[in-house]
């Protein structure tokens, strides 16, 4: 038995095929309506069920359906009405010919439930009891209807009534006591259609039941009818009962010329769903038109599986369409390419649904994933048929499909979740490495129609086939930014290339480096194209900052090939980096640098571009695109100010403040202060080392107009030790949370709240009552939208940006990110060690529909791993004359109510604050001129894997000249003998054994 993937699941949906007809309760002919899509139209004889198989044949007669002639006649089926699900896992066993002209498909459509005025839908039961009659040979057999009433009596333009009369297996109802909720089941094959006009008033339609009658004869001999619309036609078509005053008018059974009068009828209300009407003189029959399947307002049509016969016996695809369609075209759309070990064959094809997330699974293997807030969010129906006709010639129908079929074994949904999986996302590590995940899609309008299989570990992507695919990925690209990774493919195709884009358009900018093919692409830069099929694997080496900047959102592969479909190339080893920077860390990161430092175009003088380690938009309002943690800044009469572009503001320094670069604002120049040691006006100037570069006249990579900014580049700086350094405790400010999070009432799907380091009003346009740092977002098709309080407006994601909880709007329930520390959409995700809480529906603590409130001021991230923590003495007599706790720099930096900021650390769980005691330490002369200073520390596991170094100038770190370790129950002790010179001694503990995980 095929199972979804592993998770936790309840089986809601069994069709097997067992019986000897399809079966009632589960399935109807046709969908939602009467339209069908190809060249044929629906023929219930198309449709059987024959040893635990469900058969839908193609046939070249011609029917008629629904008033519409056909040339060739088929079958669909759906659960419309009978079953629907929101979320979970769907799944069918299928096989099909692959025979130009066949469209088989598996796929769903939304259903609101909203069927329009629920007192116009009705339905009708005849019943004829038959069994005292001797009817051994049924020679003819006609149902005779008379119409009693037509609601309207006339038909407007292009409005049609429908009829259908089907058979009924189910013959215990009762006139008295059945209703709409009590109704029972009938054959959904239906004996005939009446279409269009119907009739008049006082016409009579007759139906041909004399088959039905033959296989009735040696029962019980009692016969039912069931009268229904089914396809939300709206009219109404009342026919007499047998309660009617002329007996010529009630429904009649004539049986070899003989008429029988029914024995019991009734119709059935859905607004009166309780209500009996076995005494009416007339029986309703009409649906009502209801907005139910529309694919809009958060609906989407998912093809889980279709197929054109011309593709072959080893193709198959999955696709969406929403946002309506336009002359029968989707207005969106996306798909995948699937390959298929022969169609003829049977396979299981089915889709996994959660929140934001679809995927498609052939066979138990995953080949395809749709990971977008746009994903349906409706209950779905299904539908099985076999269209024919379509498209990329499949429009030209080959004889050979008569008496082709669709083969179901059977149909299966599960609701529930699946577990989580470690390749969900695509990552990136401290060192700019891809981590490819499951959260691919199409790039640009061109579609996945090959193979795409991330490896295991993520550091590889084999492609095969046709298909263009983009990974999202937020990366701010600079001058120096170079994209490196290795290359070995059999076969590249027409287009192999790969690269940075910023939108999901392929065609609008140069941001891909074509690597090889048969063609030349004109939207694909061509330095690099020169790889030679076949030759093995060759490493790149892309100076992507040379050809264009900022931040981008899509790593994008084009691997074209509409000829044979070819292309068997493998990445691995990609990587994104900055050129001339290493591996060796700095003391102090530099931060997101945004698009660079903003200053007002006409200031002169002299200043200076200065570190900040509080965000510079929590401290000064920063402009909008400023780097997070450095700002221009210049110093007059007596006072520092810091420039925020238009205009400045007065601010006092603290101690952890550096000068980094001196700037003349008259000649646009920058001076580094690298190697500079020295104090101006109470703030630190210069820094001992780091990889940092600066320029003027920069703003976004040199566009902009950047007259009055300047650029910063690099990772990092080492402070002198004089200076306090920040410890990474990662933690962010929130406040002020004004009035809440705005958000538009009639949004549907899912989405995100989302931290902005940057002020939300300076670079969004949100209310004024909209908290400072936080936006109601969500990502569809590769592009981000904030909500403005009344619609979506598009914005461009920023490395800094911190996703901190899913919202399902249509639901307005929310589920925070806590200890999820991770990356969706390529933006960063999760938190740690917060109390924040969010509601939705209020604003200003008052009901507000779509907005939120949020309460909780901080929320903390992981500390950068391998985790880094300092401490520092200057000399004896200063070390000897402090409080053992005020040795310490930075007390309480994890925020947990204790002074020993590495107390948490020294658990098996770094992030369990441990219950020993705190650090312990001691230093006492050994001779003249040198100190032993002695450690003590709690050990919380007996082997804890961590490393001990010594520094004198926090760049180059020691291990040697530690004593052995001494362990005495739970305290380990270790010594150090240094010269008391008055030279600054500092320890670091690192914690390397903590599991290793990208650096978000």
């Amino acid at each position: 038995m095929a199972a979804p993937p592993p998770g936790d699941w309840l089986l809601t949906f069994e069709d097997e095929f067992e019986g000897e007809s399809l079966d009632g309760s589960k399935w109807k002919l046709a969908s939602h309506w009467s339209g069908i899509n190809g060249q044929g139209g629906i023929d219930p004889d198309r449709i059987s069920v024959v040893d635990g198989v469900l058969s839908i044949t193609a046939s070249t007669d011609a029917t008629t359906w629904s008033s519409v002639a056909y040339a060739y006649s088929t079958g669909e089926i759906s659960s419309f009405r009978r079953f629907k699900q929101r979320y979970g896992y769907f799944e069918a066993r299928m096989r099909w010919p692959s025979i130009r002209g066949l469209w088989p498909a598996f796929w769903t459509m939304p259903d609101r439930g909203n069927y329009g005025n629920p007192f116009r839908h009705n339905r009708g039961f005849v019943k004829f009891d038959l069994s005292s009659e001797s009817l051994a040979t049924i020679n003819s057999a006609t149902l005779r209807l008379s119409i009693a009433n037509l609601d309207p009596a006339t038909l407007g333009t292009g409005d049609v009534r429908n009829v259908l009369v089907f058979r009924m297996a189910d013959d215990s109802w009762s006139e008295t006591s059945v209703t709409w909720n009590t109704q029972p089941s009938w054959d959904p094959l239906f004996l005939d259609q009446f279409h269009g006009v119907v009739g008049q008033l006082g016409d009579t339609i007759e139906v041909d039941v004399t088959d039905y009658i033959e296989s009735e004869a040696g029962g019980d001999g009692v016969v039912s009818f069931a009268l229904a619309d089914t396809l939300m036609t709206t009219f109404t078509v009342a026919f007499h009962s047998r309660e009617s005053e002329s007996i010529a008018l009630r429904p009649q059974l004539i049986i070899n010329g003989t008429a029988y009068e029914a024995t019991e009828d009734s119709y059935v209300n859905l607004g009166r769903a309780d209500q009996n009407y076995g005494s009416e003189a007339v029986l309703n029959v009409g649906d009502f038109w209801g907005n139910t399947a529309m694919t809009t307002n958060g609906g989407m049509e998912i093809d889980i599986v279709e197929a054109l016969g011309v593709w072959g016996s080893q193709r198959a695809s999955h696709a969406l369409h929403w946002e309506g369609y336009n002359n029968g075209n989707s207005v969106k759309q996306t798909g995948w390419g699937v390959s298929v070990n022969d169609t003829s064959k049977f396979h299981t094809y089915g889709v996994y649904w959660e929140p934001g997330l679809l995927e498609f699974y052939t066979d138990g293997i995953l080949t395809g994933v749709f990971r977008d807030s746009r994903v349906k969010d409706i209950a779905a129906y299904m539908l099985l048929s076999l269209q024919i006709g379509g498209w990329a010639g499949n429009d030209q129908i080959s004889p050979a499909i008569d008496g082709a079929a669709l083969e179901v074994d059977w149909v299966r949904v599960w609701a529930g979740t699946r577990d989580a999986r470690e390749r969900d996302f695509t990552m990136q590590k401290d060192d700019g490495s891809v981590l490819f995940g499951n959260d691919y899609a199409s790039y640009g309008s061109q579609g996945i129609e090959g193979h795409v299989l991330p490896s295991a570990d993520g550091f590889s992507v084999d492609i095969k086939g046709n298909s263009w695919i983009r990974f999202p990925i937020i990366q701010q690209i600079g001058p120096k930014t170079v994209l490196e990774f290795e290359l070995d493919a059999t076969d590249l195709g027409e287009i192999f290339a790969i690269g940075l884009d910023q939108n999901n358009q392929e065609s609008d900018d140069l941001r891909t480096f074509q690597l090889g093919g048969t063609q030349a692409w004109g939207n694909s830069i061509q330095a690099f194209n020169s790889y030679v099929k076949g030759s093995g694997p060759k490493t790149y080496s892309i100076p992507i900052g040379d050809y264009y900047t900022g931040t981008m959102t899509t790593l994008a592969i084009v691997a074209d090939d509409d000829g044979d479909a070819s292309i068997d190339a493998t990445f691995h080893n990609v990587r994104i980096r900055e050129a001339g920077v290493t591996s060796a860390s700095h003391a102090v990161s530099i931060g997101a640098l945004g698009s660079g430092v903003a200053g007002t175009d006409w200031r002169g003088g002299t200043g200076f571009l200065m570190y900040s380690a509080e965000d510079v938009y929590q401290r000064f309002d920063a402009y909008s695109g400023n780097a997070n943690n450095v700002i221009a800044v210049y110093f007059s009469n007596g006072q520092w100010y810091a420039d925020r572009n238009y205009g400045q503001v007065a601010f006092a320094p603290t101690v952890t403040d550096v000068l980094l670069a001196r700037i003349d604002f008259s000649n646009d120049t920058t001076t580094s202060l690298q190697g500079q040691r020295d104090s101006f006006e109470g703030i630190h100037y210069g820094y001992a080392s780091g990889d940092l570069a600066y320029a003027a006249n920069v703003w976004n990579g040199g566009g902009e107009n950047p007259t009055g900014e300047f650029s910063v580049s690099g990772t990092g700086f080492s402070p002198h030790v004089e200076v306090p350094l920040p410890l990474p405790s990662g933690e962010y400010g929130l406040t002020p949370l004004n009035e809440g999070i705005a958000g538009t009432a009639s949004r549907t799907n899912t989405g995100y709240l989302m931290y902005s380091g940057e002020n939300a009003h300076a670079r969004f346009n949100v209310p004024t009552g909209n908290a400072q740092h936080l936006v109601a977002v969500y990502c569809t098709e590769g592009q981000w939208y904030y909500d403005s309080g009344s619609n979506g407006v598009a914005f461009s994601p920023r490395p800094t940006d911190i996703l901190l909880a899913a919202v399902h709007f249509r639901d307005d329930t929310i589920i925070t990110f806590t200890d999820e520390i991770g990356k969706e959409h390529g933006m960063q995700k999760g938190y740690i060690d917060a109390s924040l809480s969010f509601t939705a529906n209020q604003w200003d603590g008052q009901f507000q529909e779509g907005s939120f409130t949020v309460t909780g001021e901080t929320f903390r991230r992981r500390h950068p791993l391998p985790l880094e923590l300092y401490n520092a003495w200057r000399i004896a007599r200063d070390w000897q004359g402090t409080a053992s706790l005020d040795r310490i720099l930075w007390k309480d930096a994890d925020k947990d109510g204790k002074s020993n900021f590495v107390e948490f650390a020294l658990g098996s769980n770094p992030l369990q604050v441990s219950q020993e005691a705190a650090l312990s330490w001691s230093a006492k002369p050994t001779s003249v001129d040198s100190l032993m200073y002695k450690l003590q520390y709690p050990k919380a596991v007996d082997e804890l894997d961590y490393r001990l170094q010594y520094s004198e100038d926090l760049i180059v770190w020691l291990e040697s000249g530690f004593s052995p370790e001494v362990v005495e129950g739970q305290i380990a002790e270790r010594q150090l003998v240094m010269s008391d010179d008055g030279t600054p001694v500092f320890f670091r503990l690192m914690f390397p054994g903590i599991p290793d995980e990208p650096r978000l």
